[in-house]
């Protein structure tokens, strides 16, 4: 299937990622770039829904599919950053869906986002080191401490 074919077969999800796309907008005052992303990530899930299953859609879809979706884009060489950002779109969603009254649970509600490994802060060169400690300047008691 085709990425062309999708918007054929799931007409009533691509409205309702533009509906979620523009309460970003008007509710939460998100960025054009940012409400891009979502409703790319949203897409995404979209196709590969469709790949998967020929009845689902994205207000269908439940728990298991999520987490098989989320498993799938890291098995295909995803960081987890990006799967936690997928999973924050999906939450966001969902919680979408469940205020405007189109699904009756909220399947991303106990998932757990990836974990993501600490960033390890820059070093100091030698330099740095070494202009660090001459910067001081000690010829008073407060400045030598």
């Amino acid at each position: 299937m085709t990425a062309s074919e999708v918007p054929a077969r799931l007409p009533n999800d691509f409205q309702l990622v533009a509906r979620f796309c523009e309460s970003l907008w008007l509710e939460a005052g998100l960025a054009e770039r940012t409400r891009a992303s979502y409703q790319s990530d949203l897409r995404q899930f979209g196709i590969w829904l469709v790949a998967q299953s020929s009845g689902a859609s994205l207000a269908g879809a439940g728990r298991d599919r999520i987490m098989a979706y989320l498993s799938a884009c890291l098995s295909r060489g995803d960081k987890a950053t990006t799967a936690a950002r997928r999973l924050s779109c999906l939450r966001r969603f969902y919680r979408f869906l469940l205020r405007e009254g189109c699904i009756a649970e909220d399947p991303t509600l106990r998932l757990e986002s990836p974990r993501l490994g600490r960033r390890l802060p820059d070093t100091l060169t030698e330099a740095d080191v070494e202009a660090l400690l001459r910067s001081p300047v000690t010829d008073e008691p407060v400045e030598l401490r």
